[in-house]
């Protein structure tokens, strides 16, 4: 087992925070961070005890005979698809997927989400994203910055 190296393992239990993987005679670490690029999926509800996945070996630590591995990595990454698809300028269709304080994040495509900040929900102004915006609520945002460091997006509503 090498760093990096893509293996297939079974699904032996969950833990709060991530899944073990058995990879022959070694049970893999996989954190919840690792599961999915989409950070709103829970393991438990995706997976199945005994089901078996594809992993890439992310960390081997000899001392304390640990291994951790990541099933996301063995996926395209929804960036990558995002930046060949979309440009900034482009109108989307996106729903609403959760709220703060300062706006609404907008699943644009499968776990790529962009921020609609609350001064660009509506010209009038509101106190809460949740006065003008339900959750699942389609609604179709222009991009106004991708940022492609932070794999961030900023959408608005009134640009």
């Amino acid at each position: 087992m090498n760093f990096g190296q893509e293996l297939r393992g079974k699904i032996k239990s969950f833990i709060e925070s991530g899944i073990f993987i058995t990879v022959g005679p070694i049970d893999v670490f996989v954190p919840n961070s690792e599961v999915s690029w989409d950070r709103k999926v829970k393991p438990q509800k995706e997976f199945k005890i005994n089901q078996e996945v594809n992993i890439v070996i992310t960390k081997i630590n000899k001392n304390e005979n640990k291994v951790s591995g990541s099933i996301k990595r063995t996926m395209k990454e929804p960036w990558d698809e995002f930046i060949s698809k979309y440009k900034e300028g482009d109108v989307i269709t996106g729903k609403v997927v959760a709220f703060t304080d300062y706006g609404a994040f907008v699943e644009i495509i499968e776990g790529v989400d962009g921020l609609i900040h609350i001064s660009q929900i509506t010209t009038r102004r509101i106190d809460k994203p949740s006065d003008y915006l339900k959750i699942g609520q389609v609604v179709k945002p222009k991009i106004l910055n991708i940022d492609y460091d932070k794999k961030k997006v900023s959408l608005s509503l009134i640009a």
